[in-house]
């Protein structure tokens, strides 16, 4: 029998990616569209007949057994424990929650009513970036000395309220993308044990940011973000025998350079029976596919909820030592007769 769920938080990634991937699952049905802009979740719901639109999560009580938490990030850890304690599954969104205390609460909300807990860090499913995990563990690369990762771009993500532009609602670039890089980062490196943080928030929401990182074993790391700017887009991992490029966007190109010598490296098909996954919606349904599994398998999810914590300890530890950006113009100016008199 088909898991019944439901989709709570109707913004793009639900219209995009969430709800056209369950739609096309037999493992699931949607049962109900939740927002509290209820003409939103109505039109969605339009699409398939049966689907109920809803304006709060509190009437799904027996009627569901698993749903996807894709509301603003300030909301994450309430709807979720309020849903656990029903004993209804949850998927949710990246990121898991503001800070740790939340994620902890989410946790042990899950385990003490026994209902799996999955995150939404789809990164994780590229096969580049467990390629990259299986070969730092493999030691190809001798001893990691450094990484170096940049993602900036002009922000154009068609989002449906403002709630990523706002401070309370922890929006800004390092909850949004960052998120994401800094869980590959302990992903494939462990918890940092030390870092410095700055970023251009000024009373709001950041658009810039930089993180200096030292890893276990001395490896130092370095990331910058912006949305603001076309950065490099990449990830830069050097070791004593080699470094590693993963490259921008989905199904990133690999380049392994050891001495003079520099080659592209294919990451597909990671495992003997694993399939390429080729596409964002492919990602979408491997998430959703595995969440599904563990729920029938009574197993953890491939991204825990006790995986989902981490990147956001290194958030929270981040504003915790939070610094001003240097801006460029910002910094004092020296006037034209002193510029004159340091000239050579």
């Amino acid at each position: 029998m088909a898991l019944r769920l439901a989709l709570i938080g109707c913004g793009k990634v639900t219209e995009r990616f969430h709800l056209p991937v369950a739609l096309a699952r037999p493992e699931v049905t949607v049962i109900a569209l939740v927002d509290p802009d209820e003409a939103r979740a109505a039109a969605l719901a339009a699409q398939t007949e049966g689907i109920v639109a809803l304006r709060d999560p509190s009437g799904l009580a027996g009627r569901v057994d698993a749903a996807i938490v894709a509301a603003p990030h300030h909301l994450h850890a309430d709807i979720a424990c309020s849903l656990l304690e029903q004993g209804i599954h949850v998927l949710v969104e990246k990121p898991m929650a503001l800070d740790a205390p939340s994620c902890d609460r989410m946790i042990e909300v899950a385990e003490r009513h026994g209902a799996v807990l999955a995150v939404g860090l789809v990164r994780r499913w590229y096969d580049a970036s467990r390629w990259v995990r299986d070969c730092l563990a493999a030691g190809d690369l001798g001893r990691i000395v450094s990484v170096d990762a940049r993602e900036g771009a002009v922000f154009n993500w068609q989002v449906v309220s403002d709630a990523t532009f706002r401070r309370s609602m922890g929006g800004g670039v390092l909850a949004d993308i960052g998120v994401h890089v800094l869980d590959l980062l302990v992903w494939w490196l462990g918890d940092p044990e030390h870092l410095a943080y700055r970023d251009d928030a000024m009373g709001g929401v950041e658009a810039e940011c930089e993180i200096d990182l030292v890893f276990p074993g001395g490896v130092t790391g370095t990331v910058e973000l912006s949305r603001t700017r076309t950065l490099r887009n990449s990830i830069v991992i050097r070791g004593e025998r080699g470094t590693l490029t993963i490259g921008p966007g989905f199904d990133p190109e690999l380049r392994l350079a050891h001495a003079d010598r520099e080659r592209v490296l294919s990451a597909h098909a990671h495992g003997p029976q694993a399939e390429r996954v080729t596409s964002l919606e492919a990602l979408f349904d491997a998430q959703l596919l595995d969440f599904v599994e563990a729920i029938r398998d009574t197993r953890p999810p491939f991204v825990s909820g006790t995986e989902g914590r981490r990147s956001i300890a290194l958030l929270e530890a981040c504003r915790s030592v939070r610094a001003s950006l240097e801006l460029p113009w910002l910094r004092p100016q020296r006037s034209d007769a002193t510029q004159q008199e340091r000239a050579p």
